[in-house]
């Protein structure tokens, strides 16, 4: 996950969970910060939103699932759909940007997941998300905080589509 590694070259970026604190309220930054969380509790805000997307952001990712975030949130605004991003993974270059989101940028406690390798923590954090084992889609899709699918373009997720 590299996260020990980035938060001691960047220790300001990175603001470790807070029980007393609910995602769901977190502030949109002036400057860029990602918020350590966990899945139970990104689960408790998708209740307040009719449709909601987690996106699992890969910082580096170049392949044809993964968009620009400012093009995403775009996407999911034009359709009144509420956006979360949590990164896979962490990588100050691409996280040290103040992004034009809804919601701050999240990133996994993998303090709380007691791994810091990837695949355990995503899988566990996906798990608590959905209820669902993890798959390879990055598109968690939900309607009233109903798990719906995952999806592995944004594109097919029928609420996105024009």
């Amino acid at each position: 996950s590299y996260y020990h590694k980035m938060q001691a070259q960047k220790p300001d970026l990175y603001v470790a969970y807070n029980p007393g604190t609910s995602v769901c309220d977190l502030p949109r930054p002036h400057q860029p910060q990602v918020y350590l969380t966990r899945g139970l509790d990104l689960k408790k805000c998708l209740n307040t939103s009719s449709k909601t997307v987690v996106y699992i952001w890969g910082p580096k990712c170049k392949s044809k699932i993964c968009i620009p975030l400012e093009l995403l949130q775009q996407k999911c605004r034009a359709q009144n759909i509420d956006l979360y991003v949590v990164a896979e993974y962490y990588d100050n270059e691409q996280m040290d940007y103040n992004y034009p989101l809804t919601h701050p940028i999240l990133g996994i406690d993998t303090e709380y997941y007691q791994s810091d390798r990837t695949a355990k923590y995503l899988s566990a954090f996906v798990y608590d998300l959905t209820g669902a084992p993890p798959t390879e889609n990055k598109y968690l899709y939900f309607e009233n905080g109903q798990f719906k699918g995952s999806y592995g373009f944004i594109d097919d997720i029928d609420a996105l589509r024009p």
